[in-house]
């Protein structure tokens, strides 16, 4: 009787420590997936906001395209558009206006 219970005893023993490694092993597995998922989610919002970002580009960009043709007509040809003659015009266009200019500097 006594082996049979000390048998018993060890299968008991035995069948906790299996029960306690597969919830602990368990445990770290539903620890990485929790934090993968998190993961994930963090992506797909990241990827939601670039999306939305760059239809707003789209949209912005075809409005542009549909412009550009008018702002291109405004603007003046590279023959006309030299320095010197910039500096003419808006001298020209300051003194017809009453607007004192002290410096002018072209960058390039």
């Amino acid at each position: 009787m006594a082996v049979r219970t000390l048998v018993l005893g060890v299968a008991l023993v035995l069948a906790a420590w299996v029960a306690a490694w597969k919830v602990a092993n368990d445990r770290a597995e539903r620890e990485l997936l929790e934090t993968q998922n998190r993961l994930l989610e963090e992506q797909i919002a990241s990827d939601k906001a670039y999306a939305a970002r760059m239809s707003a580009l789209a949209r912005e960009k075809r409005a542009l395209d549909e412009d550009y043709p008018d702002y291109a007509r405004i603007l003046p040809t590279a023959e006309v558009a030299t320095d010197q003659r910039l500096l003419t015009s808006l001298s020209d266009m300051a003194q017809a206006s009453g607007v004192h200019i002290r410096s002018v500097q072209v960058r390039r």
